[in-house]
This record gives C-alpha cells, sequence and structure tokens, in this order.
C-alpha cells in the first residue's frame, strides 16, 4: 500500500515497539464488535504506526490461523491474510510517525491471534490477546 493509506501523523507512538519502527497493538485488546457480516462477525479495531523513513513493512496473518482471523489497515483495504505497508516519508512537519486505521477481523468475538512482522531483514511473531486474559505459549 502507498503513503495515501496514512490516515494521520504523530509524534508519539502507541502500542508495542517492534524492531524499532512500528507501534503494534497492546498485548490485550477488548473483544471484537459484530460486524453483522460473514465469515468475520467480528472486528476489534486499533491502529498501527510506522516510523517515517522506515523500510517497508509486511504483516502476515500465519498460515494456520487464516480461516480464524484476517487483518485490515488501511483504507478501503478490505479484509487480507497479508499486507504490506510502504515506507513513508515524515510529510509537512506533523510527526515522526504515520498512523494507520484498521484491525482484526475474526470469526468470533476473542481468541488468542499471532502476527508476523516482517521490517527489512527481520522478523518478529507477536501475539494479541482479543477478548481473552492472555496469551499462552501456544498460538
Amino acid at each position: 500500500m502507498g503513503c495515501g493509506q496514512v490516515t494521520q501523523q504523530i509524534n508519539s507512538p502507541d502500542g508495542r515497539l517492534v524492531l524499532g519502527v512500528l507501534a503494534a497493538p497492546p498485548a490485550h485488546i477488548e473483544r471484537g464488535a459484530s460486524t453483522a457480516t460473514r465469515p468475520w462477525a467480528y472486528f476489534a479495531k486499533y491502529g498501527i504506526e510506522i516510523r517515517s523513513g522506515s523500510p517497508n513493512v509486511l504483516i502476515t496473518v500465519p498460515k494456520a490461523w487464516r480461516h480464524r482471523a484476517a487483518i485490515s489497515w488501511g483504507n478501503n483495504v478490505g479484509t487480507v491474510s497479508s499486507l504490506r505497508l510502504a515506507s513513508c516519508p515524515r510529510q509537512y512537519q506533523q510527526g515522526d510517525w504515520n498512523a494507520y486505521a484498521g484491525g482484526f477481523y475474526l470469526r468470533s468475538p476473542s481468541g488468542c491471534v499471532p502476527l508476523i512482522f516482517q521490517i527489512g531483514h527481520q522478523t518478529a511473531t507477536l501475539s494479541f490477546a482479543i477478548g481473552t486474559g492472555t496469551c499462552g505459549s501456544a498460538t
């Protein structure tokens, strides 16, 4: 996705810092709200931020989870299992971080959803407890 998907530029990120350039949602998110749409009947909203001028970011739902969860960040993206966000410069001196609206789509209102983040040649996997207490070691 291009830089036109940035919804806001901010000075300070809100979330878990991933590989120094991405602010991901916190470890626990409120349960998903009903969408009244199948197959993704629930949506848990939480944006992400990427440091201006960082490398491209690839966010992926692991293959084993694709029948239970999907993601969407940016405008009119739809539900996807993998999403690449382009490196975007700081614009108009508004902030050092580019924010994207979106979140998680689920078949049920809660779950422990893992996501894989690839930034440059580095990869990190984080789990998100959506509507549940915490994620155990098994995801």
